[in-house]
């Protein structure tokens, strides 16, 4: 059974090249790994209610959110903070060097979420598979592995 996945970033005020990035992320993770992507609506889809009802209400059903938390994003932080009341598994990528706010590395020191730098396309997707493969073994009651494993956590 496909993972349902929420891919949430930025939108508004993010720069072209990064949109660009993450629809690459989203492609290529549809293509490469099993997983069935829950789409937001975007920057030029719907209504703004539109927007609010259905990336919330995807978050909700989602099996697991990934996160890109390079840029700061009102609309990102609603989704993240709806993730962990629901218990989502959560995954929070962002390019290395990125200064990411102290709100969401408490989150990762309480073990709300998990947190991973990459460089490139290729280390998010590697990060991703990784803790999509990790979130279906946990689902699936497999203990194979006791937790995420700590060699991809970012230290801080």
């Amino acid at each position: 059974m496909k993972l349902k996945t929420y891919v949430g970033c930025a939108l508004t005020g993010a720069p072209q090249v990064f949109r660009d990035f993450v629809e690459m992320f989203k492609v290529t993770l549809t293509e490469n790994f099993d997983v069935e992507l829950l789409k937001f609506v975007g920057l030029t889809n719907g209504t703004p209610r539109d927007v609010f009802r259905t990336d919330l209400g995807n978050v909700r059903k989602c099996d697991a959110m990934i996160a890109f938390v390079d840029l700061p994003s009102i609309g990102l932080g609603m989704e993240i903070k709806t993730a962990i009341e629901h218990k989502k598994p959560l995954l929070c990528l962002h390019r290395s060097g990125t200064s990411v706010t102290r709100m969401l590395t408490g989150a990762r020191d309480e073990k709300e979420l998990e947190m991973v730098p990459y460089h490139h396309l290729v280390d998010a997707l590697e990060s991703a598979g990784q803790y999509l493969a990790y979130v279906r073994e946990r689902s699936a009651g497999i203990d194979a592995i006791e937790t995420w494993p700590a060699t991809m956590e970012e230290t801080g």
